[in-house]
């Protein structure tokens, strides 16, 4: 279960880029933002940079947020975070669409083969 919390308020998310129910902060409008969602959040922990036991250092930091004071950030993980928001956003979409329908593509051929070839003996019979 993902968990992340609101950069400004410190409510609970279901996913970063969420925009926060309770304040209405939108953190995918700012690069410095989103990143700061990321680093306050479970999703964190995909990314490799997640020492300790993240879900109680989230436990602080949302009572910290709460009571209206700003949480320390490390700045280079922000950075990093930044950089890898911008290297999968450059991305492009074809070049998605080519990996899956490379990697599809052999099955789905395969399928249509063996459909060909029950019609095929259907009509000889």
């Amino acid at each position: 279960m993902s968990l992340s919390l609101c950069i400004r308020c410190g409510a609970p998310k279901a996913r970063p880029s969420s925009v926060c129910s309770r304040c209405g902060l939108d953190p995918r409008l700012r690069p410095i933002d989103l990143a700061k969602s990321i680093y306050l959040s479970t999703d964190r922990l995909d990314l490799g940079h997640a020492p300790g036991d993240w879900g109680t250092r989230l436990s602080m930091l949302k009572k910290e947020l709460e009571a209206g004071r700003d949480v320390p950030y490390d700045e280079d993980e922000l950075n990093r975070i930044i950089r890898l928001n911008a290297t999968a956003r450059r991305v492009p979409l074809r070049a998605v669409w080519a990996v899956v329908l490379r990697f599809f593509f052999p099955g789905l051929l395969l399928i249509a083969v063996l459909w060909g070839l029950v019609f095929l003996l259907r009509l000889l019979r």
